[in-house]
């Protein structure tokens, strides 16, 4: 299991995610394995199967047992990953853990691998995000594809803790060996 704090004071600053993730994820550019071909099919068809054992394993070892699993967003308004919703479905069945998507993307802007610095990163991703219902004193589990600079669960958790969420803490398929731009 991987696991890596995600933190910018700058932008963010005392709120860090902690990401947890079975493996690293690695650009094509850096190297063609299997598993990272799988999490960029992964945004537009249901590779759920090829997920689901590596994921549990890392649900199973999380420091709490959340009240609710939420998927991040796609970068497309009101479209969310396939793999990443049945992956919070079966999740959903094997823990007795209510997954709900409470967050919305409310405005769209590059998507994130599109841009090469953090600062272009920052700005795309800042307030494209809003949590759609209250969720006061819950604890929460946040599923995403990858985590690059973590800025997508940092602006999440942002959100959520607006919407009175306790704790939170991010799984993802995979977090990327790129170096922090």
């Amino acid at each position: 299991m991987r696991k890596q704090t995600a933190k910018y004071t700058q932008y963010y600053g005392d709120l860090s995610v902690t990401v947890f993730a079975p493996r690293f994820y690695y650009s094509k550019s850096q190297k063609k394995d299997e598993y990272s071909k799988q999490i960029v099919f992964g945004k537009f068809q249901d590779l759920s199967d090829y997920f689901f054992e590596p994921v549990k394993n890392v649900f199973a070892k999380l420091p709490f047992i959340p009240d609710l699993i939420v998927v991040a967003p796609s970068s497309k308004i009101g479209a969310f990953s396939p793999t990443l919703n049945s992956l919070a479905s079966r999740l959903s069945k094997v823990y007795g853990v209510p997954h709900v998507n409470v967050i919305e993307r409310i405005r769209e802007g590059k998507k994130l691998t599109n841009c090469p610095h953090l600062e272009e990163r920052h700005k795309e991703i800042d307030g494209a995000f809003k949590v759609i219902v209250s969720m006061k004193g819950l604890k929460v589990v946040l599923l995403d594809d990858t985590k690059t600079t973590g800025l997508t669960s940092l602006e999440c958790a942002k959100e959520l803790k607006t919407a009175g969420v306790l704790v939170i803490m991010a799984v993802c398929l995979g977090i990327n060996r790129v170096k922090k731009k």
